[in-house]
């Protein structure tokens, strides 16, 4: 879930607050500190996996 909710943070578009809903996060600060990991997500097993995937299906 954690990949998911720093993907989801790290788009152009993102709205916190909805992403707080989704991820059921009660305080706002455990959402931030997800997108304070945005930089790393290069480095998250999840991300490579999706990005592996992505490559397979084009």
């Amino acid at each position: 879930m954690g990949d998911a909710v720093t993907h989801a943070l790290a788009k152009p578009d993102a709205r916190p607050d909805k992403i707080q809903r989704w991820a059921e996060h009660n305080d706002a600060r455990t959402t931030q500190r997800y997108n304070r990991r945005k930089e790393l997500l290069d480095d998250s097993p999840g991300y490579g996996l999706g990005g592996a995937l992505e490559q397979t299906m084009t």
